[in-house]
């Protein structure tokens, strides 16, 4: 099952889940409530409840670490950067001598 506008990630995490083999286990402690909670999403969604779990953590472990890849910048930070980028400032002495 793919969550509505995220068919990428699902597709980059969790394609042929069923089909890797899985030699690691992970133990979880939840309460009782949270644990029926998470059983009828499951069920809702036609899937084991170790499947549910993984396919959530795996597409939110990938929006996480997709955004420690991307840098946000201001409006006034990208026109700073354009005009370095465009003209950029001489190189001072102790930045020849670190690039050496």
């Amino acid at each position: 099952m793919c969550v509505q506008n995220h068919e990428f990630m699902y597709n980059v995490c969790c394609e042929n889940m069923a089909k890797r083999i899985k030699k690691t286990r992970i133990d979880l402690r939840v309460t009782k409530e949270d644990k029926v909670f998470l059983m009828e999403a499951a069920s809702y969604n036609g899937m084991s409840l170790s499947k549910y779990i993984i396919e959530a953590a795996l597409i939110q472990a990938y929006k996480d670490l997709r955004k420690a890849d991307n840098v946000s910048l201001s409006d006034e930070g990208s026109k700073r950067l354009a005009e370095l980028l465009t003209n950029p400032p001489k190189a001072t002495k102790h930045l020849k001598e670190l690039l050496k």
